[in-house]
């Protein structure tokens, strides 16, 4: 805080990071403060083509009265406009929220209940839902009100009428009486026979009940037609299938060719389990190989042994000669078979090494193809990949051996050139040619093992087509490196080297008496010929070695083999015999089978699709009109004829009993009462009386909480995003302060902003804007509780995550906008939402200062309490204690993600 208060830009950052999110609240509340004060200013057009009608010699102009009406109501800006054009324009191009139009009609409709033939009055409400979100629903609230209002004025006028006419119409009664008599005598007869009347309204209902099983049945049956398209599709499949058949002939035939394979079948099954038998005896060669090499080792190393004590008596010419005798010459004769042994080791490693290469090539080419066929197909690449590793190693393996061979080749004949030169010999050149094959070896191996390497080290960046001319040209320099060891193959290198060998033997002992020579030119010689040696030697050991180690898994996969096909060799017999009787005997029947069915596809079931057609669209025309009636009838007798019927036996009961039960005087008393009150009664026949809880008195104090707990929350992810969580400390201060200490003594900054933020949030709305608060302590000391909470799930998660808890944060805002019913019932949102609002922080923060705003209901505001509690002090623990251990994970993708060059 010392350092931050020093700098004034950070200091003003601050305090600009405190007032932001205040505003961004203060703002909202006050822009939604009372946004229905000014319904006046919602232009609504209003025009009436209604013409009057008379009633009773009364003139009635219904649609004149409510325009007089609405020109005295000032809940809508009603604009009375001169046409119905000028009304749709206005509407249309948005001059208008919306438009209420009263047809020609509209009078004639409303007292068509006179002629008893009612038709239902109708008013034509336009509205533009493109201009705003909440303007059609106020403007479709007049249009409502409009609605009841004149529902109400035509049940008071209606029943006022009504009473007006009874009232003139009382004095009347007696002089019908004879209509009276007749409809008396109608009811009794009615009522004699509603059995009949009851069995009929019975099977209506039962009727009726047929019809969702009906529909149901119709749906199901469209459910069907709607499969004719991939039923047609399937049966195509039949008709491919068929054309398809002359494959499967092949395949019949095919079968029959190997049925007539079995013999050698069964002698490769042999084969290989005489190869698994005798197994152990290519152990023990491989075993005795090794032996072999170790005991050329140790010749040469005895050899080796004795020239620094032999090129040291040397110097005393001839003190040396018996050392020389009885010492060097036994042991580099001894020596000379092991060097003729190891050139031919030397020589087989270079020639299996070339077989390896070769088949590589070869797989090269089958994997080219296969590439081409499916560039993107894994488990190729991965082969691919396996095959020029193999390349690599041999590649470069082959050219070290054949160095050494070549060398070991050069120092032999060089020592048998010195010999022959000493005993006046002729001198040798049979070795050349083998030498420069083998130098010339090297840079082949070299270079296939460094285009190998290439292509490994490249691979994800090479596209399809260089990849194939890649591997095209690596193939072609194994085919030439092959060729190369095919040419030292033919020259008989192990035939001269023996005869070299054999001579050099007998010229040592020849030799051995002229010392001086020898020491000056053959003995120099021997330790480049000998060191060459042994290094093909060691080679060859560790390439047996390496083989050796193999052979176990070999040697089970041999078996395994063996066992795979031995083991089955009679289900094998036997399937390819199951298949070949299937092909003689089941197939033709099958085959014939297959026509009849494509014949059907291709002819029949058009026709059938047809018919089916037809029929599905009566039916579906038809059914609405039964359903129809059918539900009008049902309708009648489950809701009206119930009553009716106890009406009807009610009145003919009481005309049974006699008119003297009947006071006609109550009746006309009755008819002649005073038609005002009656009016006002069937027009408003209940009052409501509101009695509010938790009075509010406006919207914007009503909404003050939602943008209270947003203000908060948006105030913590500014410091997030703006401050950094981490220390820069020196290394002294690094072991001084622990992680855990930097852990809270960032976490008291961030948290002690944030606190501030919402101070000032929730005093700036109770001080400013004078929003109303029951509780006004309260909402400061919940606000500071809150404060805590939000910055400890943010704080954490960006010490947790970095850049990736600060989208954490964006996203748990945006979910809480909608999902914790801060402006609406969360019950009117998507069931997504009603599921996640219980485990949002900002549900419990936004009902928390809704309780100090309306009035504290304790029990409620103790469990909002204790959830918001919960989740600081859980999220709290989680950034102190998973932190560090995160740390690797999150580092690995930060490094990650930074190799996209747009993400820090």
């Amino acid at each position: 805080m010392k350092r931050t208060l020093k700098s004034t830009p950070a200091t003003l950052l601050m305090l600009a990071l405190i007032i932001l999110p205040c505003l961004y609240c203060w703002f909202n509340v006050w822009a939604l403060w009372d946004p229905y004060s000014n319904t006046s200013d919602l232009k609504v057009a209003v025009y009436s083509d209604d013409q009057s009608v008379k009633l009773n010699d009364e003139k009635i102009a219904i649609g004149k009265d409510l325009i007089a009406n609405l020109k005295k109501n000032d809940g809508l800006g009603w604009t009375f406009v001169d046409s119905k054009q000028e009304l749709n324009q206005g509407v249309k191009d948005g001059s208008y929220y919306a438009g209420i139009y009263i047809p020609k009609n509209f009078s004639k409709d409303i007292i068509s209940f006179a002629s008893g033939k009612i038709k239902k009055p109708t008013l034509v409400y336009s509205v533009n839902q493109k201009i705003n979100a909440v303007a059609p629903k106020l403007t479709s609230s007049g249009a409502t009100t409009l609605q009841n209002t004149i529902s109400e004025e035509f049940i008071g006028t209606v029943s006022k009428t009504i009473t007006n006419v009874l009232n003139k119409s009382g004095v009347e009664i007696e002089n019908n009486l004879p209509m009276l008599r007749r409809l008396s005598s109608l009811l009794v007869t009615t009522d004699d026979n509603r059995d009949e009347l009851q069995d009929i309204m019975d099977k209506v209902k039962q009727a009726n009940t047929i019809v969702p099983d009906l529909n149901n049945k119709l749906s199901e049956a469209n459910e069907m037609y709607g499969y004719i398209p991939q039923l047609n599709t399937d049966a195509q499949k039949l008709v491919t299938l068929n054309n398809f058949l002359p494959l499967a002939d092949s395949g019949g035939t095919a079968v029959k060719q190997l049925q007539n394979k079995i013999p050698e079948i069964q002698s490769a099954g042999t084969q290989i389990n005489t190869v698994d038998t005798d197994f152990s005896q290519i152990s023990n060669l491989m075993d005795s190989s090794i032996t072999q090499v170790n005991n050329g080792i140790n010749v040469i190393t005895s050899v080796e042994n004795v020239m620094p004590e032999v090129t040291e008596f040397g110097k005393s010419a001839q003190s040396s000669v018996e050392d020389v005798n009885n010492n060097l010459i036994p042991k580099l004769q001894k020596a000379l078979p092991v060097i003729k042994s190891t050139v031919d080791t030397g020589l087989s490693m270079v020639y299996n090494l070339s077989k390896q290469i070769s088949t590589s090539a070869t797989n090269i080419n089958t994997l080219i193809d296969k590439i081409k066929e499916n560039p993107d197909n894994d488990q190729v690449q991965s082969q691919l990949k396996t095959v020029l590793q193999n390349i690599a190693d041999n590649g470069a393996q082959i050219g070290s051996v054949a160095k050494q061979v070549a060398s070991t080749l050069t120092d032999l004949q060089n020592t048998y050139n010195q010999l022959a030169s000493q005993n006046g010999k002729e001198q040798t050149t049979k070795l050349d040619r083998p030498i420069k094959l083998l130098n010339n070896l090297e840079p082949l191996g070299n270079t296939l093992a460094t285009q190998a390497n290439y292509i490994l080290d490249n691979y994800d960046n090479l596209s399809t087509d260089e990849l194939q001319s890649k591997l095209t040209e690596l193939a072609t320099q194994s085919n030439t490196l092959a060729d190369q060891v095919t040419s030292i193959q033919n020259l008989g290198i192990i035939d001269s080297v023996s005869d070299t060998i054999s001579t050099t033997q007998s010229l040592l002992t020849s030799a051995s008496t002229v010392l001086s020579d020898l020491n000056t030119s053959v003995i120099p010689e021997i330790p480049a010929l000998l060191n060459n040696t042994k290094g093909i030697l060691q080679t060859a050991q560790t390439y047996l070695q390496k083989y050796q180690q193999q052979l176990p898994a070999i040697g089970n996969e041999i078996h395994d083999a063996n066992t795979l096909l031995n083991g089955n060799m009679s289900n094998i017999v036997t399937g390819i015999n199951v298949a070949n009787d299937f092909y003689n005997n089941d197939y033709p029947n099958l085959k014939k089978k297959l026509a009849t069915a494509t014949f059907f596809v291709q002819y029949q079931l058009p026709e059938i699709e047809n018919q089916l057609s037809t029929t599905l669209n009566l039916i579906n025309t038809k059914t609405p009109e039964l359903e129809q009636s059918l539900a009008a009838a049902n309708d009648f007798a489950v809701n009206d004829w119930p009553q009716l019927e106890k009406d009807v036996h009610h009145s003919a009961k009481l005309l049974k009993a006699g008119t003297k039960d009947v006071d006609l005087s109550a009746i006309i008393k009755l008819m002649k009462a005073d038609a005002n009150t009656e009016s006002d009664f069937f027009s408003n026949p209940v009052k409501l009386k509101q009695d509010n809880l938790y009075n509010i008195p406006n919207y914007g104090s009503a909404s003050a909480p939602f943008y209270l707990a947003l203000c908060i929350w948006v105030g913590a992810l500014l410091l997030s995003s703006v401050f950094t969580v981490h220390f820069k400390l020196n290394d002294k201060e690094k072991l001084r302060y622990g992680f855990k200490q930097q852990f809270n003594g960032r976490y008291l900054t961030f948290f002690s902003l944030n606190l501030f933020q919402s101070i000032a949030a929730s005093l700036g709305n109770i001080f400013i804007l004078h929003a109303y608060v029951q509780n006004k302590v309260a909402l400061v000391l919940f606000a500071m509780l809150i404060s805590f909470v939000f910055i400890s799930i943010l704080y954490s998660l960006v010490q947790m995550f970095g850049t990736v808890g600060k989208g954490l944060g964006i996203i748990i805002l945006v979910l809480s906008i909608s999902g914790a019913g801060g402006n609406f019932p969360v019950v009117l949102s998507d069931g997504f939402f009603r599921v996640i609002n219980p485990y949002l922080p900002f549900t419990y923060a936004v009902n928390l200062f809704r309780e100090a705003v309306g009035g504290i209901y304790w029990p409620n505001a103790i469990k909002d309490i204790v959830v918001l509690l919960a989740f600081g002090i859980v999220f709290y623990l989680m950034g102190l204690l998973l932190t560090e251990k995160l740390k690797p994970l999150i580092n690995k993708l930060h490094k990650s993600a930074k190799k996209s060059m747009i993400i820090e």
